[in-house]
């Protein structure tokens, strides 16, 4: 399960997003994992999401809002822009979740390996 926006965001966060597009997300909003991540090139354009990465890029760079890499750009600049891949195209938890079954496998799209059991860690191999 993903964290929510009020999980994952500070009140400085909120704050700054309240003054930048007049509303506040939803503390239990949904979130999604850029790892997989498909986008339409002209509704980014036409919706100015690289303007609004880099404010949220500046605003960080001023005062540490979060610790989880590229993410929360990604997050703060399409909330409400985007929809959810059905688990087939984002199998994901591979490397920690041992509930995955075979057929889950086979039927997916685009494995995503994550977690402590990623095989590009080292210990995978040992």
């Amino acid at each position: 399960k993903s964290p929510t926006y009020g999980e994952l965001f500070s009140l400085n966060v909120h704050d700054l997003f309240v003054r930048r597009y007049g509303y506040l997300f939803g503390s239990t909003d949904s979130t999604f994992n850029a790892g997989i991540f498909g986008v339409n090139l002209e509704l980014w354009v036409k919706e100015g999401v690289t303007k609004e990465v880099e404010y949220w890029m500046e605003e960080n760079s001023r005062d540490v809002l979060w610790q989880y890499g590229t993410q929360p750009l990604m997050l703060l600049s399409l909330h409400s822009k985007w929809g959810k891949l059905t688990p087939k195209w984002n199998r994901d938890g591979l490397g920690w979740n041992s509930d995955i079954s075979e057929k889950q496998l086979q039927d997916g799209y685009i494995l995503h390996w994550s977690g402590k059991g990623i095989c590009m860690h080292a210990d995978f191999f040992r």
